[in-house]
């Protein structure tokens, strides 16, 4: 079996048949991480995260916290959700907000970073804002607008890729499918 967006660290290093072409949350939660710190000189983050999908969102989390912790920066505040049962963004983002981070992410699916997002923008239009890779699709955009703007997003592939193979692939998805490509279309090829 192959999976192209399966990312947990509960599948890292077992003996079966199982394989991946994306590497799990260690690796790119622990890069968001230092991109957070280090570039983005954030000291302070407060972290949502959605149980709806805690194989991912769980070892995320985890990975980014024990990566950030280790260069000196602070989790202030981490609560979690089920977006299958509870929709309460407002009280979210008062929570997350009230112990003034330097940053709010999100790890959640596109539609529920969207709703996130312009909750906490409109209790406060200056925290930075991040998701994960999950958020990471046309959904997002679709879903968020202007809400979203300035959100900080992983990226597994370049959907901007011009080299000939890529592009390639590319026509070929967009007669097919009548649409662009998303990540998970091009990890799987």
């Amino acid at each position: 079996m192959v999976g192209v967006h399966t990312t947990t660290t509960d599948l890292t290093g077992r003996d079966d048949l199982f394989f991946r072409v994306i590497d799990d949350t260690a690796r790119y939660a622990s890069e968001v991480a230092r991109f957070h710190h280090g570039p983005r000189r954030v000291r302070q983050v407060a972290i949502v995260y959605d149980l709806a999908n805690v194989d991912y969102s769980g070892n995320w989390v985890a990975d980014y916290t024990r990566t950030f912790s280790a260069l000196g920066g602070s989790v202030v505040r981490t609560i979690n959700f089920d977006s299958h049962y509870e929709r309460k963004y407002d009280q979210m983002a008062a929570s997350l907000l009230e112990v003034q981070p330097d940053m709010v992410v999100i790890v959640a699916n596109a539609v529920d970073t969207a709703e996130l997002a312009g909750k906490i923008r409109a209790q406060n239009a200056h925290v930075q804002l991040a998701g994960c890779g999950w958020a990471n699709t046309e959904r997002l955009l679709e879903n968020g607008g202007r809400l979203i703007d300035g959100l900080l997003l992983e990226e597994y592939v370049d959907l901007d890729d011009f080299s000939d193979t890529y592009q390639s692939f590319r026509e070929a998805f967009l007669a097919r499918f009548k649409r662009e490509p998303s990540y998970g279309a091009a990890m799987a090829f």
